[in-house]
């Protein structure tokens, strides 16, 4: 009885590890597959007319073109200054000096999965309907951004024009500089001359100070007339 027994449960330990060798070759040789593919969000649903409106110069139809066909077949050198010297315009035969505006319009584009960027230098202004177009879609799936900025535009129909306009700009401006901060120093210098008090020392470096003020405005002007005489024309736009 004791050895049917036996027998018995050595062919039950048997067929367990049989089992489990056969299961083993099986699942070695027939691996379960796994999808490692990212899942792919679905893509948002993309106004056609909305893409056309962004991607077309129609962005910018309330402005005028900076730089036109015209100016380019009259001026052989076109010169883009991003930090404006003078807010003055002029106008010249041989040289020009424009302040413009660049308008600059970022948006997502869906279509493609690509941030779209588009620059457009304007006349007078900046892009009033660029800039509602990109309020009103600033906050969906465009993620639109506006900006706009002054800019200065040199037009010359050569470089010696170019030089000479460049110059002309920048005397001009370091003139005005110049200036102001004089008459800074010197508005600055009255207002501690009245509140020294009888202090001699206050009262002689404020004098000072207003004295060496009205020399430099002096000394600027004399500059500007030496200017003149030497070159009747330093100051007129060619």
């Amino acid at each position: 009885m004791k050895k049917t027994f036996a027998k018995i449960v050595l062919m039950v330990l048997v067929s367990i590890l049989l089992s489990n060798l056969t299961y083993a070759m099986t699942a070695g040789s027939n691996p379960k597959k796994i999808d490692a593919s990212p899942t792919v969000p679905a893509t948002p649903a993309v106004n056609a007319k909305e893409i056309s409106e962004f991607a077309s110069q129609n962005v910018y139809k309330d402005v005028t073109q900076c730089i036109n066909f015209d100016d380019q077949k009259k001026f052989f050198t076109i010169t883009y200054i991003e930090e404006p010297l003078s807010i003055s315009k002029e106008t010249g035969p041989n040289f020009e000096n424009r302040i413009c505006h660049r308008n600059t319009l970022q948006w997502y584009n869906p279509a493609v999965n690509k941030r779209v960027v588009t620059f457009f230098e304007s006349r007078d202004a900046c892009s009033d309907n660029a800039q509602s177009l990109a309020q009103q879609h600033a906050t969906d799936v465009y993620k639109a951004k506006f900006s706009c900025k002054e800019i200065q535009v040199f037009l010359s129909t050569g470089g010696t024009n170019l030089i000479y306009g460049y110059i002309q700009n920048i005397y001009r401006w370091g003139a005005s500089m110049v200036g102001i901060v004089a008459v800074l120093i010197i508005i600055l210098s009255g207002i501690q001359l009245s509140a020294a008090g009888g202090d001699p020392e206050a009262v002689n470096s404020a004098k000072k100070r207003i004295l060496q003020s009205i020399a430099g405005i002096v000394i600027l002007f004399l500059s500007g007339l030496i200017l003149a005489v030497v070159n009747p024309n330093f100051f007129v736009t060619k």
